[in-house]
């Protein structure tokens, strides 16, 4: 027998190896046990069945989604629904996750006297520093609201939830209500619409309730309430502000979106959409980062213009539709070099 080929190693109280650089290195040891090569000095420790060296940098290495690039850091951006795939993790192990809800639909306007609500935005979760582990991530983005339709003044439709895997759910927005009374409820969502004539007062926010990572790194906030005596309607909530409560002449702006650069760039995530006005007031504007325009007197209310955003408000008379709710979005970003 060759006897360069057999491996001659000592252990060592404290879960240490010595033995050379050209030896079988074992993975039938405890986790975290130290191999030392005599002949080269260099150290590795056992992590999850693999060796590393002590003292160089490992990575991530991952695919899915639409990859970028942004310095030292891969962005992964998914804005349809797929597969997160590790197939290594490193020394440099956390990455940033931004998860965005749907934005909801703006409400549909009433015949005669009532606007419709701007939809809202969906909630977002944004944590700075997730573990990792080598696995498959299933990532689900949520469908935009539909539209509040004219015909029957409906409240817009709820926003898709958008999830990371099992692990962190950004709900949808709720749709804005409508100018109709009897089919005007605003639902709870990640943020919620704003209100109309008919009904004044909307529901709390419930993304920052939610259990576990999902509530604690979760944004999300409330839409206006609408106006009972001049017949406007609130801005739906955007991520980072409320929507606007409507005056008897002014409909709600929708709220603006939160700043992040996790794309490496910094962009505006989850605009709520404005109320739809009647002819004696003004329209409420979308919330930054792509909430729809309320529509005034006799006109639709504006689709959603980016990821995660509410829908505008349709304005009252002749049966106008509100914009739709735009889809969500799921961004990881980690070094990778």
């Amino acid at each position: 027998m060759d006897a360069a080929n057999i491996m001659t190693i000592q252990y060592y109280v404290g879960g240490k190896i010595v033995g050379l650089s050209s030896d079988l290195k074992p993975t039938s040891v405890p986790e975290n046990t130290t191999f030392i090569e005599s002949d080269t000095f260099k150290e590795f420790i056992l992590v999850a069945g693999v060796w590393e060296q002590i003292g160089v940098e490992t990575f991530i290495v991952a695919t899915g989604g639409t990859e970028t690039t942004a310095g030292d850091f891969k962005i992964h951006t998914f804005t349809t629904s797929g597969n997160f795939i590790v197939t290594q993790v490193g020394t440099v192990n956390g990455a940033q996750v931004l998860v965005l809800g749907a934005g909801g639909g703006g409400g549909g306007g009433h015949t005669n006297f009532s606007p419709g609500g701007g939809g809202a935005s969906g909630g977002m979760v944004n944590q700075p520093e997730r573990p990792i582990t080598v696995k498959t991530y299933a990532i689900t983005i949520g469908a935009g609201g539909t539209a509040g339709p004219g015909t029957s003044a409906l409240t817009g439709g709820q926003g898709g939830d958008t999830t990371f895997d099992t692990e962190l759910t950004a709900k949808g927005g709720s749709g804005g209500a409508s100018g109709n009374s009897s089919s005007n409820t605003v639902a709870v969502g990640g943020c919620t619409g704003g209100g109309s004539y008919n009904a004044i007062v909307v529901p709390d926010e419930n993304q920052t309730t939610q259990s576990g990572d999902s509530g604690t790194f979760g944004f999300g906030n409330t839409g206006g309430d609408g106006d009972g005596v001049g017949g406007h309607a609130g801005g739906g909530g955007g991520t980072d502000t409320a929507g606007q409560t409507a005056t008897n002449i002014q409909s709600g702006d929708g709220g603006d979106g939160k700043t992040d650069f996790i794309s490496g760039l910094g962009v505006i995530y989850g605009g709520g959409g404005g109320g739809g006005a009647t002819t004696t007031g003004t329209e409420g504007s979308g919330g930054t980062g792509g909430g729809g325009n309320g529509g005034i007197e006799g006109a639709d209310g504006q689709n959603a213009q980016a990821v995660g955003s509410g829908g505008g408000g349709a304005g009252n008379m002749g049966n106008k539709i509100g914009g739709t709710g735009f889809s969500g979005v799921c961004i990881i970003r980690y070094r990778f070099q």
